[in-house]
């Protein structure tokens, strides 16, 4: 070949090589496929073979067992029996013997207003009364006097007549000075402040120097010896709640639970919560329960014996309706099911707490996924129908 025209020939072999990668690039990106990976496949291969695992937790059996639905309550403890010693009449504290937390009996005194105004009283009624009994002797005399001169005709009957009527006006003026002085002596006692029910001292309201006027509160005395728990019930779960039913009561600070027992349900329901209240009595409550306190606990409504129930998480809830995951012939599979009364307390077969009844779509000897979504010893979320399923046997 000339070398005149080598030169020439090398860039025209060159412009036809970038013109052929350039067309075979511009069809690659048209067609828009990527060239397979033999790797990729077969990881996505092996990845859809594979098996879910689940631990012995994660699944159980279906079994019958007995379930309860239960009502929550929470509520507090009051004393059935309390009163409030108030002022009966006015005056200046004079002393008051007793504080929070002590132990006081009918009938003890535990405080005195001044009595002074009330003494000097009594001493005033008693010299009206030495005063109103002199005037109706002399008017008592008077009148047998004059009965005496009627029978002998010395004065008129119509003379008689008017010494009686002043004897029995100074007998009613007699009369009302006594009432006055029983008054008086009544104001006097009522100047200490008595026990009315035996109990513990719960708050005092007033302090020895005040000036107390009548019905002032002055103690608040609570009895131990019967207490009851308060109680709120939803309107809609009343139907259920019946006189004598027993409940289990937890208050707080204490380690046991307390006997109780349904005594009487109010008649009126809350304006605020639209809840009623249900008073329960507390069967021989210990003596650290505190009138105030903090009570919870369980209502049982209904009992059902020999049905099949599944824990709480094996029930996945798909808008309006509900489903779990059966293990059928070693796959998952999706059952819809229809649920029952729940119990909050029942123990399930993996250890989990709570189950529901299962009224259809499932079967006793079911094998039911009892785990989330996501909570599987593999963690994979791939669950969906017929995926192939190893359970780890416990």
């Amino acid at each position: 070949m000339n070398r005149k025209y080598r030169p020439l020939l090398i860039g025209l072999l060159i412009l036809l090589i970038i013109i052929a990668v350039t067309v075979a690039a511009i069809w690659k990106r048209k067609d828009g496929k990527k060239p397979s990976n033999p790797l990729a496949l077969e990881l996505v291969a092996q990845q859809a073979d594979q098996a879910l695992r689940f631990a012995p937790m994660d699944w159980v059996t279906v079994k019958p067992m007995a379930l309860a639905s239960y009502i929550p309550l929470t509520g507090t403890v009051r004393a059935v029996d309390s009163a409030t010693v108030k002022a009966k009449l006015a005056g200046e504290l004079q002393s008051l013997s007793v504080r929070e937390g002590m132990t006081v009996n009918k009938g003890d005194v535990l405080g005195q207003i001044d009595p002074t105004d009330y003494e000097l009283r009594i001493q005033e009624r008693q010299a009206q009364l030495r005063q109103a009994e002199a005037q109706w002797l002399t008017a008592q005399r008077n009148a047998e006097a004059n009965k005496q001169l009627v029978s002998r005709g010395f004065i008129s009957e119509n003379s008689s007549a008017n010494t009686i009527s002043a004897l029995d006006a100074a007998k009613a003026a007699r009369d009302a000075v006594q009432f006055q002085l029983e008054q008086a002596i009544k104001a006097l006692a009522d100047t200490r402040l008595v026990a009315p029910i035996s109990g513990v001292v719960a708050e005092r309201y007033a302090l020895p120097g005040e000036k107390l006027s009548p019905d002032n509160r002055v103690l608040s005395i609570v009895s131990m010896q019967k207490l009851e728990a308060e109680v709120a019930v939803p309107t809609q779960d009343l139907g259920a709640v019946r006189i004598g039913q027993v409940v289990n009561l937890q208050a707080e600070g204490l380690e046991h639970a307390l006997n109780a027992k349904v005594l009487r349900i109010n008649p009126a329901t809350s304006a605020n919560s639209r809840n009623v209240m249900v008073y329960l009595g507390l069967e021989t409550p210990p003596s650290s329960v505190r009138v105030g306190a903090f009570v919870q606990g369980l209502l049982p409504l209904q009992t059902k014996t020999q049905v099949l129930a599944v824990p709480f998480s094996a029930v996945r809830d798909l808008g309006g309706r509900q489903a779990v995951w059966v293990v059928k012939e070693g796959k998952l599979q999706e059952q819809v099911v229809r649920t029952g009364i729940r119990d909050d307390r029942a123990l399930a077969p993996n250890a989990a707490l709570g189950m529901v009844q299962i009224v259809e779509g499932l079967n006793e000897g079911d094998t039911v996924i009892a785990t989330s979504l996501g909570l599987s010893s593999t963690g994979s979320a791939a669950m969906k129908n017929g995926v192939p399923v190893l359970l780890v046997k416990p």
